[in-house]
């Protein structure tokens, strides 16, 4: 009875200085560290190409497959390519192709007299004859005598636009793209023709690294103006 007594005593007692003590605060946590916001970047750019390949308009077409084809070969190739206009025929091929300035150059005539294409590798340039061509049609041979031009002669994908094609109608059936097996036959060869491929980077990074690409929006103006001053 003594040790129950003694017992109920202690725990009373230590119960007591439990509510007697003061309780701790915890502290509170320690407000995050603000990051710094990034700069913008202004986006993607291609920058650092080399060389360029002409699609020059030597029959005055209109219509916007020119324009459209020749964004898709840059963005594909990786490479500059640029709408022209000109003149071209067979007995002063040379002197159309020296006025164009180019690495390698793409002619759109219209000649009934003429194929559907003409190639001379060797010499760096190509014809196609838009004769009878609507937009989708021509915006696909162009590609076609492009991707030749350049070195990828044939692919197997359906989606290529480098399968086989023997008539106008063969050709608005075909893909619209330079598949990976043409684009490994071209890529290794273009610094042969004198072509570099662009770098792609941010706004902000190319104009760091030293190029000066051209400003395309007011973000990218503003930072421009930070390393023009």
């Amino acid at each position: 009875m003594k040790k129950l007594v003694i017992a109920v005593a202690a725990i009373a007692a230590v119960s007591a200085a439990a509510v007697a003590a003061p309780r701790r605060v915890a502290p509170k946590p320690a407000a995050p560290v603000q990051a710094e916001p990034e700069p913008p970047d202004g986006g993607m750019v291609l920058v650092n190409a080399e060389g360029k390949l002409a699609v020059v308009n030597a029959c005055g077409y209109q219509g916007e497959a020119i324009a459209n084809t020749v964004k898709k070969i840059g963005n594909v190739f990786m490479i500059v390519a640029e709408e022209q206009t000109g003149a071209w025929a067979l007995d002063k091929a040379s002197d159309a192709f020296a006025a164009a300035k180019a690495n390698a150059a793409v002619f759109v005539v219209k000649d009934k007299s003429l194929p559907i294409s003409l190639v001379a590798l060797e010499s760096r340039w190509g014809v196609v004859n838009a004769e009878g061509m609507n937009d989708a049609v021509l915006g696909k041979e162009i590609m076609r005598i492009s991707t030749l031009l350049l070195g990828g002669a044939s692919s197997k994908y359906e989606a290529s636009v480098m399968r086989p094609a023997f008539s106008l109608e063969d050709i608005e059936k075909l893909g619209e793209l330079a598949t990976i097996d043409s684009l490994m036959a071209i890529f290794p060869n273009l610094q042969k023709y004198g072509f570099k491929q662009y770098e792609m980077m941010t706004f902000r990074e190319a104009c760091e690294s030293g190029y000066k690409p051209e400003p395309k929006n007011e973000e990218q103006k503003a930072i421009a103006a930070e390393f023009n001053k």
